[in-house]
C-alpha cells in the first residue's frame, strides 16, 4: 500500500495491546489477555482498507487504537505523521476522522431530532459554521428527504438510519471515515445500496476509508486492500485481487471458503 515516499494517513507500527484477564484464585495474580500482538499496518490517503477476521480477532481494538481511543502497551500509532497517544484527548484527531457504527439506532438519542444528532460532532469539536446549512447539505448528499432534519430516529427505516449515521460521520468533513461493521445489520438489498453509496462518497469526496467486517462477501465492494487478523496477529495483507485470487495463509483460505455462494444450477 505504500507508494514511494508517501506518508501513510493512518499507521500502526508493531503495536501490542493487552487487557486484564481473570485472576487465579482469591489472591491470585491477574493474567493478561493479548488483543493485538505486534500489529503493523497502514492506509494511504485516498485508499480503502478492509480489516477482516472472526469475532475476537482484534479488529475493533485495532480501530480504537488508530482512533486514539485505546492506549497501546508498545509500538506506535501515527496519523498523517503525527503521533497518536491514545489518551482520548486528541481533538485534532477527532476533527480529522469519522466513524459509522454497526447499529445506528442505538447510537441516536430518541429525544433528539436527526438534525440535532447529525450536528453533534460540530458542537463537540466547536466548529464555527452554519450548522443547520451543513446538516441540510450532508443529508441531501446521502439522498435523505428534505424534512429529515426535523424528524426523529423512529420515523426512518434501517437503511435510512444508516445513511443518517454516515451523514453524522461526514458532517465535520474528515479525511478518514471508519466503518465498524457498517452494513451487517441490514438486509441484502439495503446493504448493496449502502455499499454503492459509500463507494460514491469515497470517489466524490476523496475519502480515505477503513472498514471492519467479518463478512468477506462485501470486501470487493468497499476496499482496495485487505488486512486479515487472527487472534490479534496479522496473518496476511494485500490487494483485494491478491487475497481473493490467491490467498496464502490457511486461515485466509478458510475465511474465503466460508463465503456464502449461490449454488450453481
Amino acid at each position: 500500500m505504500l507508494i514511494g515516499e508517501q506518508t501513510p494517513l493512518s499507521q500502526a507500527r508493531d503495536i501490542t495491546v493487552t487487557f486484564p484477564g481473570p485472576s487465579r484464585g482469591v489472591m491470585g495474580r491477574r493474567e493478561k489477555l493479548t488483543a493485538l500482538n505486534r500489529v503493523t499496518m497502514h492506509v494511504n490517503r485516498g485508499d480503502s482498507l478492509a480489516i477482516v477476521g472472526e469475532s475476537g480477532s482484534g479488529k475493533s481494538t485495532l480501530v480504537r487504537a488508530l482512533l486514539g481511543l485505546q492506549r497501546v502497551d508498545s509500538g506506535e500509532v501515527t496519523y498523517d505523521g503525527r503521533r497518536v497517544t491514545g489518551r482520548g484527548r486528541e481533538r485534532w484527531l477527532r476533527s480529522r476522522t469519522g466513524i459509522v457504527f454497526q447499529d445506528p439506532y442505538s447510537s441516536f438519542s430518541p429525544r433528539l431530532t436527526i438534525g440535532e444528532s447529525v450536528a453533534e460532532p460540530l458542537e463537540a469539536l466547536e466548529i464555527d459554521c452554519d450548522r443547520s446549512g451543513r446538516v441540510t447539505e450532508v443529508l441531501s448528499l446521502l439522498g435523505l428527504p428534505a424534512d429529515a432534519a426535523s424528524r426523529y430516529p423512529s420515523a426512518f427505516s434501517g437503511g435510512q438510519r444508516q445513511r443518517i449515521a454516515i451523514a453524522r460521520g461526514l458532517i465535520h468533513r474528515p479525511d478518514l471515515l471508519i466503518g465498524d461493521e457498517p452494513v451487517s445489520a441490514l438486509d441484502v438489498l439495503v446493504r448493496q445500496s449502502i455499499l454503492r453509496q459509500l463507494a460514491t462518497l469515497r470517489r466524490e469526496l476523496g475519502l480515505t476509508m477503513i472498514n471492519v467486517t467479518h463478512d468477506l462477501s462485501i470486501v470487493p465492494d468497499i476496499a482496495d486492500h485487505v488486512l486479515v487478523l487472527q487472534a490479534g496477529k496479522v496473518v496476511e495483507t494485500g490487494t483485494v485481487e491478491a487475497i481473493f485470487g490467491n490467498p496464502q495463509d490457511p486461515y485466509t483460505q478458510s475465511l474465503i471458503r466460508a463465503i456464502p455462494r449461490l449454488e450453481e444450477r
